[in-house]
């Protein structure tokens, strides 16, 4: 292998591996030391197939717990690959840094909480789950999880594209999950957020299309785009008071979503946010919303009732964007909690706590 002196911020000396140099060995394994040092990176493009065609050839590639780091496309194209074991040592992995690597079928780690604070530099194709899809820890898949103590952030695109994954429990004291932390975990059934998570990332939950329910606790403030996108999976979803934006194609192409309940808080829905919900029946607004955006429930064909919390005068100063007819057609009714039987106002039911219309008095 060939190797390259560096420094780190520190000015301490450590080796890069950069390349394969006269290695003929398709079964490579990384020393943690070289001439008396230890062996910290691979570098940028160090087994890229684009630039050693060798590398296509690599069957298995160990990498010793001295590394931290794996630049981008460090194994770009190894396609020989079948599976790989990242020490808990690693903190960072380069952008498309397994891009290519076509047969690659597991990830292997012995450290949870490690793999939980890589950094894959803010980039989906970072993470080796994305041709992986599979991820093992101790020598069994991992499906079922509990993310340990200590950890306060589900960082970006953590387990992005782990479709084994079954259910995830995350501990108190997680105050965020990043951006496609989940993204297309279609396995996922099960997953509980404590009352710590303030922040839910843009394409969270994407694609997670088993999942069938999801509480997302009063804790939460901010729900990024795309947060649920295609989770067509999900039948109601209730938004806290806690949340003040629902943000664009939040629930968008959720097609199996019946009902919607929007917490007090919310002020605006943004473009697309429940476009191609084709299965929403009835949602709850409140009147604190005072606009929506273009196409926010453009294709909801299905919806039938509307459940407003305000006035007719509060509905007319709305800001509705264009393409939402499935929103404005549909029934509406208008909250009083005092009984109203002109067939045109609804209440809460005192059992159930679901929207009801008073019945409509009889001529």
């Amino acid at each position: 292998m060939q190797f390259q002196k560096r420094r780190d911020d520190r000015g301490g000396e450590y080796f890069a591996v950069v390349g394969l140099g006269t290695c003929e060995e398709l079964e490579i394994v990384i020393p943690a030391t070289h001439k008396g040092l230890p062996v910290k990176e691979i570098a940028t493009s160090a087994f890229d197939s684009n630039r050693d065609t060798r590398a296509t050839s690599l069957i298995s590639i160990s990498i010793p717990d001295s590394v931290t780091s794996i630049g981008d496309r460090a194994f770009g194209g190894c396609s020989g690959l079948t599976s790989i074991t990242i020490p808990a040592s690693v903190t960072l992995i380069g952008n498309r840094a397994f891009g290519g690597c076509s047969g690659l079928t597991g990830v292997y780690i012995t450290d949870l909480a490690a793999w939980c604070r890589i950094d894959f530099e803010g980039n989906w194709a970072a993470n080796l789950l994305s041709p992986a899809r599979h991820l093992y820890w101790n020598g069994e898949e991992a499906k079922n999880l509990t993310i340990p103590a200590g950890i306060t952030e589900i960082k970006p695109y953590t387990f992005y594209g782990f479709c084994g994954l079954e259910s995830v429990t995350i501990p108190d004291g997680v105050t965020e999950i990043g951006d496609s932390a989940f993204y297309f975990c279609s396995g996922l059934t099960s997953i509980t957020i404590p009352n710590s998570v303030t922040s839910i990332g843009s394409s969270a939950f994407s694609s997670c299309n088993g999942l069938t329910s999801i509480t997302i606790p009063n804790s939460v403030t901010s729900i990024g785009s795309s947060a649920f996108f295609s989770c067509n999976g999900l039948t109601s979803i209730t938004i806290p008071n806690s949340v003040t934006e629902i943000g664009a194609a939040t629930f968008e192409y959720c097609s199996g979503l019946e009902s919607v309940t929007i917490g007090s808080g919310v002020t605006s829905i943004g473009e697309r946010a429940f476009h191609n919900c084709s299965g929403l029946t009835s949602i709850t607004i409140p009147d604190g919303v005072t606009e929506i955006g273009a196409v926010a429930f453009s294709g909801c064909s299905g919806l039938t009732s509307v459940y407003y919390t305000g006035t007719p005068d509060d509905w007319a100063e709305m800001q509705i964007a264009s393409y939402n007819s499935d929103l404005t057609n549909a029934t509406r009714y208008y909250y009083s909690a005092e009984e109203n039987t002109d067939g045109q106002h609804w209440h809460y039911d005192p059992a159930t706590g679901k929207p009801v219309v008073w019945t409509k008095e009889e001529a």
